[in-house]
């Protein structure tokens, strides 16, 4: 059967030594059916503490089960009856701007530099801090045609509320 998740969630974790800790919990903003794509990301996440950590204890487990000791691991999951259940999972960072600007602007660390420095030096060599800060990380999907013209890219180069853009 198939099942829809109540929340769906994006997670970035480094692991050194075989100690996991989770930089970052993201809540996933979901497309309509029949498309499963994320629309967005909303950082950090708004999960409540109790279900924060039931996600933290199923992402560790999962990504030691992996056999991940020393690295970086990208985890999504979806929350199922107040239980996370586990639906993707990779030895690296996540994709786009997640490493970099996103984790770096919510809890100050580049994930890219310190997966290098794992690698590299042997530790992650990061601090961790909560700059509490909302984030959140638009997919623009228009719809099927030819773009005639783009507009506007002035005033968003020169907003200063948004981080990054590409298209």
């Amino acid at each position: 059967d198939f099942v829809i998740a109540e929340s769906e969630h994006s997670i970035e974790v480094v692991v050194e030594k075989g100690n996991c800790d989770i930089l970052l919990i993201g809540d996933n903003v979901k497309m309509p059916l029949p498309y499963r794509v994320n629309q967005g990301i909303y950082y950090p996440t708004q999960l409540s503490y109790s279900l924060e950590v039931k996600v933290k204890k199923e992402v560790e487990k999962a990504v030691l089960a992996l056999g991940l000791y020393h690295g970086v691991a990208h985890v999504e999951l979806g929350i199922v009856n107040n239980e996370p259940v586990l639906f993707e999972m990779g030895a690296r960072c996540g994709g786009g701007a997640i490493p970099d600007p996103i984790c770096t602007n919510v809890v100050g660390v580049n994930e890219f530099l310190t997966l290098v420095n794992l690698m590299t030096k042997g530790h992650g060599d990061y601090v961790k801090e909560n700059f509490d800060v909302a984030l959140y990380y638009y997919f623009v999907t228009p719809r099927p045609g030819k773009i005639r013209e783009i507009c506007g890219l002035d005033e968003i180069v020169e907003d200063r509320n948004v981080l990054d853009f590409a298209f």
